[in-house]
C-alpha cells in the first residue's frame, strides 16, 4: 500500500514539474508587477496636512475594513502568468480574502500528502474565487492550472493586507554583498516567457494555440485548467489504486493536459480513449506533441526578482517557502506576537 501511495505521489509530483518547472510546493521580468490585488479599500491614503488636525473617521474606517475582509475584489487576468490570453475575452474573476474556516483547513495540512495539499488549496479556490463571464455562468475550475499560485497569493496578500503574516527569505546582492529579504508576493515572481516558435501560432480568436504540422495537419493545444488537472489527478489515483506502475504512464500524463484543456467533457473514460490514441501514435507524432507540451508551459520562472534594498541592483534567486504551504496562510509567528 506504501509503494503505491509512493508511486502515485511520485507520479504527481513528476507531472507537477514538467508542467510547471518551478521548485517546491508549486508556488513569472517582473519588476513591473505581475499584479497587486486592486482594490481601493486598502490602498494607502493621501498624507494629512501638517497644517491642520483632521478627525478620523473611525465608521468610514471600519466600513473599508470590512469591505476587505467580506467583500469580492477584481483580478485582471492580464497580471496573470498566463497574461490571460488562454481565458474567454469576457471573463471575470473576483476573489475575497479567506476567513478563519479557510485557516483552519491549511493548519491541517499534510504536506507530506499531495492529495492533503490539493484538497486545502481546493476549498480556498472554491470559496474565494468567483468567475463569471457575460453570457453563461463560470467557475473556478476554469482558471489556467499556471494561474493557480498567482491567484492563492492574491488570496493571500488580501487576507493578510497589514502586513501580519509576511514570509521572506534572505538573499545577498551580488553587488553591494547587503542582506536583503525576498518576500513571497506576487511582485516578485517573475512570468515565463514563451519562445517565439510557439508564440507565433497562438491565435487571438480562439484563445489556443492553432500549429500548422506538415504530417499531422493542424493541431490544437492550450495550457491546461486547474479541473482538467484535477481530474487526470483522479485518473492516476484511480491507476494506483488499481495497482497499475503510475510511471508507466508519464509519457502520456505529461501530454494529457494539453490535449484536453477544457475540464468539461474531460472524464475517466475519455481520458483511456485518449490513451488508446496516444499508444497507435508512432515516434514522429510522439516527439512532435511531447515537444509542443514542454515549449507550451506558461507561468513562472524558477527564480524571484526584486532591488536591492541598498543600492538598487536587481537580485535574483531560486523560489524558496520557507514555511512550507500550511504558512501561506498560518502564521508561523503567531506565538511571538501573542504571548507576553
Amino acid at each position: 500500500m506504501d509503494n503505491r501511495k509512493d508511486a502515485e505521489k511520485n507520479a504527481l509530483d513528476q507531472l507537477d514539474k514538467e508542467l510547471n518547472k518551478k521548485s517546491t510546493n508549486q508556488i513569472e521580468d517582473q519588476v513591473n508587477s505581475l499584479g497587486k490585488v486592486e482594490e481601493s479599500s486598502y490602498v494607502d491614503s493621501e498624507p494629512v496636512s501638517m497644517g491642520k488636525v483632521e478627525r478620523f473617521d473611525h465608521a468610514a474606517h471600519d466600513v473599508k475594513e470590512t469591505e476587505r475582509q467580506f467583500g469580492w475584489h477584481k483580478l485582471h487576468t492580464e497580471n496573470f502568468p498566463s497574461i490571460g490570453r488562454y481565458y474567454e475575452a469576457d471573463i471575470k474573476v473576483l476573489i475575497k480574502a479567506a476567513t478563519v474556516n479557510e485557516i483552519k483547513h491549511f493548519s491541517i495540512i499534510d504536506e507530506s500528502d499531495p492529495y492533503s495539499v490539493d484538497d486545502a488549496i481546493t476549498d480556498l479556490l472554491k470559496i474565494c474565487v468567483k468567475v463569471s463571464y457575460d453570457n453563461k455562468q463560470g467557475s473556478w475550475k476554469d482558471i489556467k492550472e499556471e494561474d493557480k499560485v498567482y491567484i492563492v497569493l492574491a488570496i493571500r496578500e488580501l487576507t493578510f493586507a497589514e502586513d501580519e503574516n509576511k514570509i521572506s527569505f534572505e538573499v545577498k546582492c551580488g553587488s553591494c554583498k547587503s542582506i536583503n529579504h525576498m518576500e513571497i508576493q506576487n511582485d516578485n515572481f517573475q512570468r515565463r516567457e514563451l519562445p517565439d516558435r510557439i508564440s507565433k501560432y497562438y491565435s487571438e480568436e480562439s484563445r489556443i494555440f492553432i500549429i500548422k504540422s506538415k504530417t499531422f495537419g493542424e493541431i490544437r493545444m492550450s495550457p491546461p485548467s486547474i479541473g482538467s488537472m484535477r481530474i487526470i489527478a483522479e485518473y492516476i489515483k484511480n491507476l494506483s489504486t488499481a495497482g497499475e506502475d503510475v510511471k508507466e504512464y508519464m509519457p502520456f500524463l505529461k501530454v494529457l493536459p494539453y490535449l484536453s484543456p477544457n475540464w468539461r467533457g474531460l472524464t475517466i473514460p475519455k481520458i483511456n480513449n485518449l490513451k488508446m490514441d496516444f499508444l497507435r501514435w508512432d515516434k514522429k507524432q510522439f516527439l512532435l506533441y511531447t515537444q509542443l507540451s514542454e515549449k507550451m508551459q506558461v507561468g513562472v520562472k524558477e527564480t524571484m526578482l526584486k532591488k536591492c534594498d541598498s543600492c538598487g541592483e536587481p537580485i535574483e534567486a531560486e523560489i524558496q517557502l520557507p514555511t512550507g504551504i500550511k504558512g501561506l496562510f498560518v502564521e508561523d509567528g503567531i506565538l511571538d506576537d501573542e504571548l507576553e
